[in-house]
């Protein structure tokens, strides 16, 4: 199981990506296209996915997801408890201007009580990894520090971001990532697929929803080249308070797991 969540989480829960938008002959920086298609009016949003196994036979977990708007831009924090024990809490803050990520944490904590903690502190277009064997982080003793190109984002924000795009024919983005595991960067390139209609229950109903798929596929160097692929509402999920969630991610597969969204809220 520490094998799989080093490989697979730290795709998931750790990477900082520089991308752009590709619209017919002309290239536009992904800051200048994304918008805050998420947390309105002041709302935080929670997102809860059943956990399963990669081919959606089993439930092996829960992942908690929230995003909103805090005193310094925005956040997003993701907590994911395995039924075996493990459990994996992060969060990232980032920026007003241009979604742009200032640090990410993420903690893993094994049935056996391993703990193993990961923070990037990003500053001055360089992303810098701290690593310890506890929940918390001695910043003075970086393990790397690596130079990224502006815009760039931490992935615990990254589905969040992509909320924001505009799913139409000249869809293209791609990303440089740094990997602290790995400790090198790799290339993220994401595409959309067809639009599918996906049967959830969530909140204790059920409905059809139409989605729009992107796949993100990783470079052959990072962990032997995975693939995930994403799952958009391409319709508001309303509430019951009224409240609408715009271009939710209802389901994503990977390579190891495959999360499912259940449950949708939204508090101030």
């Amino acid at each position: 199981m520490k094998k799989i969540f080093f490989i697979l989480l730290t795709v998931i829960l750790i990477l900082t990506a520089t991308a752009t938008f590709t619209a017919c002959s002309q290239t536009t920086s992904s800051d200048k296209l994304l918008l805050i298609n998420w947390t309105k009016d002041g709302f935080n949003e929670t997102l809860v996915y059943d956990v399963y196994k990669a081919d959606g036979s089993v439930t092996v977990g829960t992942l908690t997801v929230t995003s909103g708007k805090n005193e310094s831009g925005y956040f997003v924090t993701r907590s994911q408890i395995m039924d075996n024990g493990d459990t994996i809490v992060g969060s990232v803050n980032f920026s007003n201007t241009g979604f742009l990520p200032t640090s990410s944490t993420v903690t893993y904590t094994y049935s056996d009580g391993t703990v193993k903690t990961q923070k990037v502190v990003y500053s001055d277009s360089t992303a810098t990894l701290y690593q310890s064997a506890s929940v918390s982080v001695d910043e003075s003793n970086p393990i790397v520090s690596d130079k990224i190109t502006a815009p760039y984002y931490d992935n615990m924000q990254f589905y969040t971001i992509v909320r924001g795009t505009t799913f139409d024919k000249n869809f293209n983005l791609s990303f440089n990532l740094f990997i602290p595991n790995e400790a090198k960067t790799g290339k993220l390139v994401c595409s959309l697929g067809s639009t599918e209609d996906k049967t959830l229950t969530i909140n204790g109903s059920e409905s059809t929803i139409n989605c729009q798929s992107v796949y993100f596929s990783l470079d052959q160097k990072i962990s032997g080249g995975q693939s995930i692929t994403a799952f958009y509402a391409t319709s508001d999920i309303t509430l019951s308070s009224g409240y609408a969630i715009k271009q939710v991610p209802v389901r994503f597969e990977e390579s190891t797991f495959t999360y499912v969204l259940k449950e949708a809220s939204a508090t101030k």
